[in-house]
């Protein structure tokens, strides 16, 4: 077992909360994911999702790897989750509410459980579309996204071109991250390139 120990030291309790932690390995410790699980204090496994950062040279085995899980803390206090690993081991927990993620075409439409975000791959506005628990708070189509200001006072705008890509970098259960790189605009100047990465977390 591996002892991954959480701090809490803002005075605020932490209630599934998301933590990603590198955990390095020996060589020829860990061949394959499906030989790896988080347990609680109690020794009962929780939702984890686990990604290879780096390999050992030669030998394919894990060399680091990145845990993401959901940490619930006391204000001012910690506890510790272990990483369980060997051939005998099997993740069988998985989120409540995995992340969810559907190429449109021209859009990409997240789910969280709770939430949902809709990212306009023709014109980037941060979100295209957002609501919560059914409630939207950012419509589509709306002419929202972000800028700068060039030094002669105009304003270019992230929807003004098309974005040069959008990917997901990053397609977990419970961490998932898209990627966008383009340009700023206002149609008649181009100025600044921006890279975006948007983070999304189960639940």
């Amino acid at each position: 077992l591996i002892p991954l120990t959480v701090k809490e030291e803002n005075g605020v309790a932490r209630v599934n909360d998301p933590v990603t932690s590198g955990v390095p390995f020996p060589k020829g410790a860990l061949y394959s994911l499906n030989n790896v699980r988080l347990l609680d204090e109690d020794m009962q496994e929780i939702p984890a999702q686990f990604e290879v950062a780096n390999t050992w040279y030669n030998n394919g085995s894990v060399k680091w790897l990145h845990v993401n899980f959901q940490a619930n803390v006391a204000a001012n206090s910690e506890k510790t989750y272990y990483l369980e690993y060997g051939s005998e081991v099997a993740q069988t927990v998985t989120p409540t509410n995995p992340i969810q993620i559907t190429d449109n075409g021209n859009t990409y439409n997240i789910s969280t459980g709770p939430a949902q975000f809709v990212i306009n791959k023709n014109s980037f506005k941060l979100f295209d579309s957002a609501a919560v628990n059914g409630q939207t708070y950012i419509a589509s189509g709306n002419n929202g996204g972000f800028g700068v200001i060039d030094p002669s006072s105009n304003r270019l705008n992230s929807y003004s071109l098309t974005p040069t890509s959008v990917m997901v970098e990053l397609n977990g259960s419970m961490h998932s991250i898209i990627k966008v790189e383009g340009a700023f605009s206002n149609g008649a100047t181009t100025s600044t390139h921006y890279t975006t990465r948007i983070h999304f977390y189960a639940g």
